[in-house]
Order: structure tokens, then sequence, then C-alpha cells
């Protein structure tokens, strides 16, 4: 048969403490990092703007030159679905 144990269960604050710490720690990284985003947006807006300037600058340079015809803007990758037909003509599948 079970006794009555008068006595208090411990209770173990330090766990919880610690827990509680790191969980605003966390909370208050995650709320610098999404803050910096959203002051880098407009950074990156106005490069993308300087380089599109950059670009229609060196075209139309180059078009002023004698003997070439001209420029066409190509994308830097190729497009994944000619990665794909690529590896599978490599295959051979």
């Amino acid at each position: 048969m079970i006794e009555f144990d008068p006595r208090r269960t411990p209770v173990r604050l330090t766990p919880r403490l610690v827990v509680g710490v790191a969980g605003l720690a966390a909370l208050a990284l995650a709320w610098q990092l999404s803050a910096s985003e959203s002051r880098n947006a407009a950074a990156v807006q106005q490069a993308t703007a300087q380089l599109s300037e950059l670009q229609h600058e060196a075209f139309t340079q180059a078009e002023a030159q004698p003997g070439y015809s001209r420029p066409e803007a190509k994308p830097s990758r190729p497009p994944f679905a000619a990665l794909a037909s690529a590896t599978a003509r490599r295959a051979k599948w």
C-alpha cells in the first residue's frame, strides 16, 4: 500500500530557465535576420536597376562598333529542361 508523503516534489527551475533563454535568443536572432532582409531589399532593387542600366550602356557601345552585329542577352545558366535532356542523352535513356 502506498503511504502518503507530505514532502513537496522538487521543482527544477534551471532547465526551464535555460530553455526559456534559448528560445528568446532564437526569437531575437530570427527577428534581426528578418529585419535585415527588408532593409536589404531596397539595396537589391537599386543594384538591379544599376546592372540593367550598365547592360544597356554596354549594348549601346557594342552596337556602335563597326563590324559587330546587334548583341543578344543570353541567360547565364541553361534552363533545367536543357540540362535534363542533355543528361538523358548522355545516359542513353
